[in-house]
């Protein structure tokens, strides 16, 4: 009785070291319709356009980033202010400093 073993050309799978057929070359498929009719899609003419659009809004997002980072920049610089966050308050002045440094 035969074995249904890879090396078995009995069960119709090639014997072990030679190739199987290769598969007959197909037709190329065709062009997908458009949902107007039947004319195939076509890539679009403004290609060109599209690719300056999108570089010029990423080039004005970051025009408008750094003005932001500029106008906090300038923001603090001149509010300077100074908070003590810790919970005991270990970096604030004591009062009688307070008093005596305001005149």
């Amino acid at each position: 009785m035969a074995q249904d073993t890879p090396n078995n050309p009995s069960n119709g799978a090639p014997a072990f070291g030679t190739r199987s057929p290769e598969p007959a070359a197909s037709a190329p498929a065709p062009a997908p319709a458009s949902a107007a009719g039947d004319a195939p899609l076509r890539s679009t003419p403004n290609a060109g356009s599209r690719y300056w659009m999108y570089g010029s809004n990423v080039a004005i997002l970051i025009v408008v980033v750094a003005i932001c980072v500029g106008i906090a920049d300038y923001l603090s610089i001149r509010f300077n202010k100074r908070f003590d966050c810790t919970s005991n308050g270990l970096y604030s002045l004591a009062p009688q400093t307070k008093t005596c440094c305001t005149v």
